[in-house]
């Protein structure tokens, strides 16, 4: 389990951590700015059918990318590294409904407000069906308020540490075979149906922040 001491040197990295993506490379955090666009692209097939554009990104590096008011429908970001992304933006939001992120580590990333209708977060599974945990889908440390997150799945997927607080769950899949250990929650936080909140998730209370994100 990730520390806080270790989450703190990781997210002050220069190489890692909040805005690394701009500290390293301008253009790729524009071209991703275009790929995030809200116009939709039709693009032909090999056989000339023309279908919606599907981003995939899959095991990409785009820790401390700004996804702002991004439009990532359906993309794949499988395996990807979006450490410390960050989706908070004062008027819009980033849309990654129907996006797989599969086996993707997103530790301390802000996804407040953001889209996250039928979003697969679910840790990937071999031929067998048993989980591949060494590329379990990692969400320690984010932030989830104020995300829409109907029909999201959560499938074991890593949440230690994770910030539900004004987190609406109560329409996600898979919460329960989820690690919740250290997640915090409030008052405003809304769980699935017959859901016991495990042992090791700490409960915040008290009134939103000045600004309504968490």
């Amino acid at each position: 389990m990730m520390t806080a001491e270790t989450r703190k040197r990781m997210e002050d990295s220069p190489r890692f951590g909040v805005g690394s993506l701009r500290k390293r490379a301008e253009d790729v955090q524009v071209a991703l700015s275009v790929l995030g666009r809200e116009s939709k692209l039709r693009v032909p097939d090999a056989q000339g059918v023309e279908s919606d554009y599907r981003a995939d990104l899959r095991d990409a590096d785009l820790r401390g990318a700004e996804l702002g008011r991004a439009n990532f429908q359906r993309a794949i970001f499988s395996g990807a590294h979006l450490d410390y992304a960050d989706c908070r933006t004062r008027d819009g939001h980033a849309d990654l409904s129907g996006a797989d992120f599969q086996g993707a580590t997103l530790i301390g990333a802000w996804l407040n407000r953001a889209d996250l209708t039928g979003t697969v977060f679910r840790t990937p599974v071999n031929a067998d069906d048993s989980l591949r945990t060494e590329q379990r889908t990692d969400l320690s440390g984010a932030h989830l308020g104020g995300a829409v997150l109907t029909r999201t799945d959560f499938s074991h997927a890593d949440l230690t540490g994770a910030r539900l607080e004004g987190a609406d769950l109560s329409r996600t899949i898979g919460l329960d075979t989820a690690i919740l250990t250290g997640a915090t929650y409030d008052d405003r936080t809304r769980w699935p149906p017959d859901f016991w909140v495990p042992a090791g998730v700490e409960y915040m209370g008290g009134p939103p922040t000045a600004d309504g994100v968490t």
